[in-house]
């Protein structure tokens, strides 16, 4: 019997011309009980909606271990909802009072007492109960991405190459906290912590940075740790211990050891016309 090859994912490369190869509700995935072709082409789960709360569209989830008992927080539309599920798992859904203006995908980031959220326009905290509380930012101007690292909850302001930083238990910016980043002006997109370092994610370059131990001058750029790869605004995730990014080329990256490409030409010329729509048309 002759065997089938399988389609291992979709491929869409307009550019070669090439009929598009398109792989729907499955995932592919290596199979030794398959003593054939050892692979498996798997059918993904159905979707299940049960966060039908808010006026949406949904724009966030956020969860972390040890803040608010493991809590997941739901930003739909310019509302923050916090869900929570019990040992037979009932879900109970809360609004916190307070709004989430903006329209795109808002930076979230919590230590064990509150979390905090940017969206660009407003920076604001909250307990997981009592409401969005606002933070006055250097200048009045808004923070764009936000992460914690070593107790302190990392700021990067809006349109800049600078970041601030709130100390350790405390819920204000000093003004005279922050810094630059150092070997390109390009503007601070994302920061990302990763291991004991932080990330400084920019249009044209990525900095790493790491603590000092130092109260006066917290941080500092590890030398020798500079990539001339920047980044598309807002993909930054953090998956367990890696952080994966959409480069300024349309790849995709896994960054944490030095960026690495992990996506082919196929999805790079998908994701530059998806930002190219995204920018000439808002869709």
């Amino acid at each position: 019997m002759v065997g089938v090859p399988l389609g291992i994912r979709s491929v869409v490369r307009n550019r070669a011309d090439s009929p598009p190869i398109l792989l729907e509700n499955r995932f592919f995935e290596k199979n030794p009980i398959n003593q054939v072709e050892q692979v498996s082409l798997i059918e993904r789960p159905a979707l299940v909606e049960y966060l039908d709360v808010g006026p949406g569209p949904g724009r966030r989830l956020f969860t972390q271990k040890g803040f608010s008992t493991d809590d997941l927080f739901h930003v739909s539309g310019d509302e923050l909802w916090k869900h929570h599920m019990n040992e037979t798992r009932l879900v109970t859904s809360t609004q916190i009072s307070g709004f989430v203006d903006g329209q795109g995908s808002p930076d979230i980031a919590a230590t064990d007492t509150y979390l905090w959220i940017t969206d660009g326009y407003e920076m604001q905290y909250t307990d997981g109960t009592s409401a969005l509380t606002p933070i006055t930012t250097p200048d009045f101007k808004p923070m764009i991405s936000l992460d914690v690292f070593n107790g302190y909850v990392m700021c990067v302001q809006n349109d800049s190459d600078r970041f601030y930083w709130i100390e350790p238990g405390d819920i204000v910016i000093d003004p005279l906290n922050f810094a630059t980043a150092e070997r390109t002006p390009d503007r601070i997109l994302q920061v990302r912590t990763v291991g004991d370092t932080f990330w400084l994610l920019g249009e044209k370059t990525t900095e790493v940075w790491r603590a000092t131990g130092v109260a006066d001058a917290p941080f500092m750029r590890i030398e020798g740790r500079l990539f001339d790869r920047g980044i598309s605004g807002g993909t930054a995730v953090r998956v367990k211990d890696s952080v994966i990014v959409v480069g300024d080329d349309g790849m995709v990256y896994d960054i944490t050891g030095g960026p690495k490409p992990i996506s082919d030409p196929s999805i790079a010329e998908r994701t530059r016309n998806a930002i190219r729509n995204y920018e000439e048309q808002g869709i």
